[in-house]
């Protein structure tokens, strides 16, 4: 009497064999995924840092010691005005005026570097 042999799995046609991705590649590398998102920060902390330079060398030194403070720095409207002995209006004007210069810059940046 015959041994039957194991039952095998043949695909239909050689192109399914070769359309088939084992299953260990189809799992992301966890540690691709972390190096990728670690990149992605460290390239926007970058354009951030760049498009700012730009920007300091642009605007006025007193509206940049304003923006500085405020938004760098996190300083309360309050502490801004009263340290640089301006309005509270001047802090928000110079927050609103320098911050859209650094999206300009950064949007620009973007694209050169695309």
């Amino acid at each position: 009497m015959r041994k039957r042999l194991p039952a095998v799995h043949r695909p239909a046609s050689p192109d399914d064999a070769t359309a088939r991705t084992a299953t260990i590649e189809q799992v992301p590398d966890p540690v691709g995924t972390q190096l990728e998102a670690l990149w992605e920060k460290e390239w926007h902390t970058t354009l951030l840092e760049a498009a700012l330079e730009k920007v300091k060398a642009q605007v006025d030194p007193r509206q940049w010691q304003i923006f500085d403070l405020y938004v760098l720095k996190d300083w309360s409207v309050r502490e801004v005005a009263k340290a640089l002995s301006v309005s509270v209006g001047r802090v928000y004007l110079a927050k609103h005026r320098v911050g859209a210069l650094v999206k300009k810059e950064l949007k620009r940046l973007q694209r050169k570097m695309e």
